[in-house]
């Protein structure tokens, strides 16, 4: 059996990171690195990452924009604050 060696993979806490993996993932496919049907399946799990990401800064957004506004007090925010991921 072929020795693998161990991939490191880095953060994924931020869409930018979770899209830079992406890119890597593309590249080592491109490159027949990686065999293209494993590369989708993580390509799809890093797609749902980002848009598990994505999801809490747009309502972060829509929450700014609304108290912009006067829809809604400041107060509502504190919902919205980033919470720390170590």
């Amino acid at each position: 059996m072929a020795e693998r060696r161990a991939v490191r993979i880095g953060r994924l806490t931020t869409i930018m990171e979770v899209a830079a993996e992406l890119g890597r993932v593309y590249r080592d496919a491109r490159h027949k690195k990686i065999d293209a049907a494993f590369a989708s399946r993580l390509s799809g799990i890093l797609l749902a990452m980002r848009q598990c990401l994505e999801t809490p800064e747009f309502e972060r957004r829509i929450a700014e924009i609304e108290v912009a506004v006067g829809k809604t007090d400041a107060a509502a925010l504190s919902a919205f604050r980033p919470k720390v991921v170590k």
